[in-house]
């Protein structure tokens, strides 16, 4: 996936590949560590496949809080065309953010003072 992107890959594609295509958190454990909050590996043991659906592929829910990039999304495609179909991903999000929405956030954000709220050189 990082030779797409000049050799990075966004974080949030890196985290559903290793929990879905890859099984597991394992090789990232300690990096997880780093990130604040707990981390919480949780698996359905009462999960039962619907009559007929042993090749229906696994279908994964990534929710973005805050908004996400159409590289992420686009990464997250690429994962799935990658698991020859094992699995779905069905992306949920508050905003879709790309240059121009990006460039509009910041340029309101100078014209209403808030930039100098934030920062101050004194």
């Amino acid at each position: 996936m990082s030779y797409v992107y000049s050799g990075y890959a966004p974080i949030s594609a890196r985290l559903v590949e290793h929990a879905t295509v890859k099984q597991g958190w394992g090789p990232i454990d300690e990096a997880l560590k780093l990130l604040p909050g707990p981390v919480v590996d949780e698996t359905n043991a009462d999960a039962r496949p619907r009559s007929g659906s042993r090749d229906a592929p696994a279908v994964c829910l990534v929710v973005f809080i805050g908004g996400v990039t159409f590289t992420e999304i686009s990464a997250l495609r690429f994962i799935e065309r990658k698991s020859n179909g094992k699995v779905r991903f069905l992306i949920a999000t508050t905003k879709i953010i790309n240059g121009h929405s990006l460039v509009r956030t910041l340029v309101e954000n100078v014209d209403s003072g808030a930039v100098g709220q934030l920062w101050d050189p004194k």
